[in-house]
């Protein structure tokens, strides 16, 4: 290493010389050395005194760079250099003792510390007059009057084999790579400080518990030893925290590598040291987890330590003494909890949840510790869902009665001294015109028998009677082309970014009825990449008369889930919501825009609670004859392949449905080639299989599964004739 810095030197004094006898010398840098004793470092500072505009590139610096320092001759060493502009970069090179060339200009009686960077690098922003730090240092040994800057970029030792001299290039200045920019100084010089007496010194101080006391939770309370002196503390570190009356810790625990042990009311910790006198390490932290007990509720006991090194004199023990140390606010006593019942966040509505918040509160002096307990008593004629969370409490139904548990702690201090669930309540059509009273109840484990009177909460009547309101549906169904397998259909459109964020079913001739139609969904929905609920396509909801069928009062269009569950655009959560439509029997249908549709085989009572009617199950009665494919797995799916957007699939014959895929795939403008396997990225219809690609032949094509749904049609299993016609089973 020494040779390869001799070696380095060397190639950078003949750049200095090359450029002392024929170069020309630009003062645009000046440096500066200044001693600051809040981190008792040297600090090297650069200041530019030329502006940079005409510089091809002010930024970059090259490593021909070095800043000489130079001390009275002795045995002081430069510890750490930590590099500033840039970080990680500057480094002590070289190290030489009274060894200047006085022929060169070097002062003789002098050591000599040469600092480089690592190399070139442009991550200082050089700004006419503008102060940059470069690095700082700390020394050992003795230092003698001053530390200073070597002011010239010419000067040599070790009888001219080092260049020591301190020079800065800037690489875009006149001259090159090599020239020295550095001129001048300012604050060159940085006087040595005064030495003092090395010697630990202690300073103990107890801070606030971390959480308010109360009575029968631990709250640490941290004890910090500084050292303030002028040298390490060696250990082991000796604390001592003596607990008030009414208070309590562990018989042993750890905290931040200290080791402790409780002995009636005191507390003695052992730190295994060294405590360094520099910061950020001139500190440690010993957390004492304190408990109050049920006789300290109320009070404001105090609290004191102390703390004693090995090799601290005994003149610098006066401060090892903490400050008592006063809780800010008393110790808390014991939980309170009352429970209030607020009205429905949504006028109660038949078919239609409302939450309904039930709040419990601690009025209480202490925590109350969990699980607490709520429950909640449904009016006949109401539901809640069998099971629900809400804002971390879990709650179960079972008949009127729902029972809700919340985790706890509930702190008796505001905010936090709340905790709301919030019911999610279902008229049942019997209750329309009428005002159910709600009531409910908590308690808390640790809540004293005597606080439990004002726990049930005063009964809550709405203020609006229930309405019937709007018609909910809650309906199932898969798409044959989309499905993968395990009930779960794939969400190409979506991830690919195809689907529309307006409804396209009106686009392509659909007429709606009652409001429908024009529906539109967010881009933030279809992101959602959840397994079960990602977005797979659109699809249209039909409520249908009752008498006749073929009628249709009502139609949304809605979006249907991985996993068959038709929602809602709004939220593509909730269930299909067809407002200002009147709860009444209707047939239900969905549709999609090349699948056949499928419809209920009775019409369903929405004056009663309907349940999810779910297509995917056999179990379901609907409409016709086959008028959905039988999965391999069982489950039943919309048969595939309408791409005419009539009520019907052919596959062979006039009107059918592979026609309008290849007259798609042959006259799109970007096949020149007019070849019948180019692959178009689309959303169409003519995309049987929902993959977001049209493909009339190749692999993973439309065409195939047309012709498998009509060769396998069950009522075309003994003919097999390519030109049977699978018929819409709605009227």
């Amino acid at each position: 290493m020494e040779k390869l810095r001799y070696i380095l030197n060397f190639n950078k004094l003949l750049i200095l010389l090359f450029m002392f006898i024929g170069g020309n010398a630009f003062g645009q840098v000046t440096l500066s050395l200044r001693y600051l004793s809040s981190d008792n470092k040297y600090h090297v500072y650069l200041t530019p005194t030329t502006a940079l505009a005409s510089v091809t590139n002010p930024r970059l610096t090259d490593g021909s760079s070095q800043i000489t320092l130079m001390a009275s001759t002795g045995n002081l060493t430069i510890g750490t250099v930590t590099s500033v502009s840039p970080a990680g970069s500057w480094d002590l090179s070289t190290t030489t003792r009274n060894n200047g060339d006085a022929a060169s200009g070097a002062p003789t009686g002098k050591d000599f510390f040469v600092i480089t960077p690592a190399g070139d690098f442009n991550s200082i922003v050089y700004t006419s007059g503008t102060e940059v730090e470069l690095f700082n240092f700390d020394v050992t040994g003795t230092c003698t009057g001053s530390l200073d800057i070597l002011p010239a970029g010419s000067q040599t030792a070790g009888a001219g084999t080092l260049n020591i001299g301190s020079y800065y290039s800037v690489r875009g200045y006149s001259g090159g790579i090599g020239t020295n920019h550095f001129s001048s100084t300012y604050n060159m010089s940085a006087a040595c400080p005064v030495s003092a007496t090395t010697a630990p010194d202690l300073v103990t101080t107890i801070g606030q518990p971390a959480t308010p006391l109360t009575v029968g939770q631990p709250s640490n309370v941290p004890v910090t030893i500084t050292n303030v002196g002028t040298a390490p503390a060696t250990g082991p570190i000796t604390t001592t925290f003596t607990l008030p009356t009414g208070t309590t810790a562990p018989a042993s625990f750890l905290s931040n590598g200290s080791s402790c042990t409780t002995s009636g009311q005191t507390v003695t910790c052992s730190t295994p040291g060294p405590i360094s006198n520099t910061a950020p390490t001139n500190t440690s932290v010993i957390n004492v987890p304190v408990t109050p007990l049920p006789s300290s509720a109320g009070t404001s006991p105090q609290f004191n330590a102390t703390t004693s090194a090995p090799n601290e004199p005994v003149a610098n023990t006066g401060n090892n003494g903490a400050n008592p140390m006063t809780p800010s606010t008393p110790i808390a006593g014991v939980p309170d909890l009352i429970t209030s019942i607020g009205q429905p966040t949504t006028p109660l509505t038949v078919g239609l949840p409302s939450n309904i918040p039930v709040t419990v509160t601690n009025v209480g002096s202490a925590p109350a510790t969990g699980p607490i307990t709520t429950t909640f008593t449904l009016p006949t004629g109401t539901t809640a869902p069998a099971s629900f969370l809400s804002n971390g409490s879990s709650c179960t139904t079972s008949g009127q009665t729902v029972t809700c548990s919340t985790p706890g702690p509930i702190s008796n201090l505001s905010p936090n001294n709340t905790a709301v669930i919030n019911i999610p309540v279902t008229p049942l059509a019997s209750t329309v015109g009428t005002n159910p009273p709600f009531n409910a109840t908590t308690s808390a484990p640790n809540e004293p028998t005597n606080n439990t009177t004002n726990n049930p909460a005063t009964p809550m009547t709405p203020l609006a009677a229930v309405v019937a309101g709007n018609t909910v549906v809650s309906v199932k169904v898969l798409l044959q082309g989309a499905y993968q397998s395990a009930g779960l259909m794939r969400d190409q459109l979506r991830s690919k970014n195809l689907i529309p964020t307006t409804e396209p079913y009106t686009a392509l001739g659909y007429v709606h009825k009652s409001g429908g139609g024009g529906e539109t969904v967010t881009s933030s929905i279809l992101a959602v990449s959840d397994p079960n609920n990602a977005i797979v396509d659109w699809v249209v909801v039909e409520l249908r008369d009752a008498t006749t069928p073929s009628t249709v009062i009502a139609s949304k269009s809605a979006l249907i889930q991985k996993d068959g569950d038709v929602v809602s655009a709004t939220d593509g959560i909730s269930a299909v919501t067809f407002t200002g439509v009147s709860v009444n029997n209707y047939y239900v249908s969905v549709k999609h825009r090349n699948h056949l549709g499928v419809m209920t085989k009775t019409a369903q009572n929405f004056a009663s609670t309907v349940g999810l009617i779910d297509f995917t199950l056999p179990s379901t009665q609907t409409n016709g004859t086959n008028p959905q494919k039988v999965l391999s797995d069982g489950r039943l799916a919309l048969w595939a392949g309408n791409t005419t957007g009539d009520n019907q699939v052919i596959y062979s014959g006039g009107s059918n449905d592979v026609s309008p895929i290849y007259n798609f795939i042959f006259n799109d403008l970007a096949n020149t080639a007019k070849t019948t396997t180019f692959v178009k990225t689309a959303y169409s219809r003519n995309d049987v299989n929902l993959s977001g690609t049209v493909v009339y032949q190749g692999p993973s094509n439309e065409v195939d599964m047309i012709m498998v749904n009509i060769l396998t049609h069950p009522a075309n299993l003994v003919s097999k004739s390519p030109s049977y016609i699978i018929l819409e089973q709605i009227p």
